[in-house]
């Protein structure tokens, strides 16, 4: 399994630099180096959503900015900010975690070589509600977020200088009493406007919500009733909708402001994104989120494949995956890494919250 430790050790201290071919110096001479930029941020081999006009144009004048500012490039990945309970990996970063950074690192590498302000990268962690909204208890946050600066930190060694790579909170840039003095009566409007809902979107909104919580978190709810499972599955739903607008009153500057663009995984990917945020992948093969989902390999002989997949999609699969003993990371969830020989076929796409 030698090429499998290879692999993995490439994944930590390769970064191979891209050389701007042709076509590259082409478009930028012939357009701006704006345009270029802004076609490598929204390119269809990371872009994993369809992408209205307005929203490419925003991005290219953020571009712009950035450039005649002489700033680096400033990209913003919103999510959760914990490590799902489902996963042995639960509560500190794994192999998901690295092969995002990865993905991220080939995303924007031909716009390090061609833009000497380079990237930051920032990876926007909400996790202050999830006790609240999905009974997770903080110390566990908590965990997720140290594992995942040590991670960063690991990588940043072997990085680009001008990519800058930081994982901050939100509890962390303001005062989030804001949030919590009005969260209670935003979520009541919420659960009115939830009880209108079609029967059909009530259960689908229900059932992808029920993934998320943590029934044995921060307080012990396995022994409510169904009718009290319900309510409180409605009300966590509620309460991300209700958070999420609050969050936004708080911080529209910093998500859309200025010259900062705001990126979502397989949230961007659903009806939710009202906004119409530039959905990206969490790698190449993969939608899954990779805070829920766990990172395993692909062998398929003459290449490995790192994928991402939902609790549903391990289950169906884990007989199958060798574990495989690995160096050269010093983090709990990083002493092996399961392998699959072969090149999964799944029966369907996971469900986007499974």
């Amino acid at each position: 399994m030698n090429k499998i430790q290879n692999f993995i050790s490439d994944s930590v201290t390769k970064f191979s630099p891209y050389s701007l071919n042709d076509e590259d110096n082409k478009i930028i001479a012939n357009t701006s180096l704006a345009d270029w930029v802004t076609s490598r941020l929204t390119s269809g081999k990371f872009r994993k959503a369809p992408l209205i006009p307005q929203t490419r144009q925003d991005i290219k004048e953020k571009v712009a900015r950035s450039i005649e500012k002489g700033e680096p490039i400033y990209l913003i990945i919103c999510f959760g900010g914990y490590k799902h309970y489902w996963n042995a990996s639960y509560p500190e970063v794994d192999w998901a975690e690295l092969f995002n950074l990865r993905f991220m690192s080939d995303y924007v590498t031909p716009i390090l070589s061609a833009y000497t302000p380079g990237v930051i990268l920032e990876y926007e962690a909400e996790d202050y509600i999830l006790p609240t909204m999905n009974n997770y208890p903080e110390d566990r946050s908590n965990a997720y977020a140290a594992s995942f600066q040590r991670l960063v930190a690991i990588l940043k060694k072997y990085m680009p200088k001008n990519f800058t790579i930081r994982y901050i909170r939100a509890k962390d840039q303001y005062d989030i009493s804001y949030v919590f003095d009005k969260l209670e009566t935003r979520v009541a409007e919420k659960i009115i406007l939830f009880k209108k809902l079609p029967k059909a979107k009530q259960e689908y909104f229900l059932h992808r919500t029920e993934q998320n919580v943590m029934w044995n978190g921060k307080k012990d709810l396995r022994s409510l009733k169904d009718r009290e499972r319900r309510d409180y599955i409605r009300k966590s739903r509620c309460t991300d909708e209700a958070f999420l607008e609050l969050d936004f009153e708080v911080r529209k500057n910093y998500f859309v402001g200025d010259n900062h663009i705001s990126l979502v995984v397989s949230w961007g990917a659903s009806s939710d994104n009202i906004g119409h945020w530039l959905t990206v992948g969490s790698t190449y093969s993969s939608l899954v989120d990779f805070w829920i989902g766990r990172g395993i390999l692909e062998d398929r002989g003459t290449k490995i494949v790192p994928r991402i997949v939902s609790h549903t999609q391990y289950d169906s699969i884990k007989d199958k995956l060798a574990n495989v003993p690995m160096k050269g990371i010093q983090l709990v969830n990083f002493k092996s890494i399961e392998v699959y020989k072969g090149e999964i076929e799944f029966q369907k796409q996971a469900k986007l919250y499974d």
